[in-house]
């Protein structure tokens, strides 16, 4: 049992450790290339930030708050279908968690027109970050970089 255990595992699940890059996983796997765009912008994030800075993400891709090593001002990391059967307005409580710790980012890794709130308090307090690297991952993956307005 062991032994065959052993031979499966090295048949089916072995190369993604042994062989594969992250891409070739994303790809594979998911069918995607988010989880490698997501590295980068993670990674990114923490080369822009200070260790106490936060970073919010909308949509579910909490792995980006992982790559950062940053955490979040809100509870919600990820948000779906199933936050809407919850007996409290979860998008009320992250516009609250923003107010109350605004973000030095917000990710937006779907479009925020499903939530209005969030898009409205975007465009009063941040701007798209412009950057080559970002820029050249869009074309890739549909995603925005928002960076807190100065001042």
């Amino acid at each position: 049992l062991i032994i065959s255990s052993g031979v499966l595992f090295v048949r089916t699940d072995a190369p993604y450790y042994l062989k594969y890059d992250a891409e070739q996983i994303s790809y594979g796997v998911y069918g995607t290339p988010v989880f490698s765009v997501t590295r980068f912008v993670g990674k990114y994030l923490r080369e822009q930030t200070q260790p106490d800075d936060l970073i919010y993400v909308w949509a579910a891709n909490p792995e980006i708050n992982f790559y950062a090593l940053r955490k979040s001002p809100s509870p919600f990391l990820i948000h779906s279908k199933a936050f809407r059967k919850l007996p409290w307005n979860t998008h009320a409580e992250v516009i609250q968690s923003l107010n109350r710790a605004p973000p030095q980012y917000i990710v937006a890794m779907k479009n925020m027109s499903s939530f209005p709130a969030l898009n409205s308090y975007v465009s009063q307090n941040y701007h798209k970050e412009k950057d080559t690297d970002l820029e050249k991952l869009k074309e890739i993956l549909t995603f925005e970089v928002y960076r807190r307005n100065e001042g």
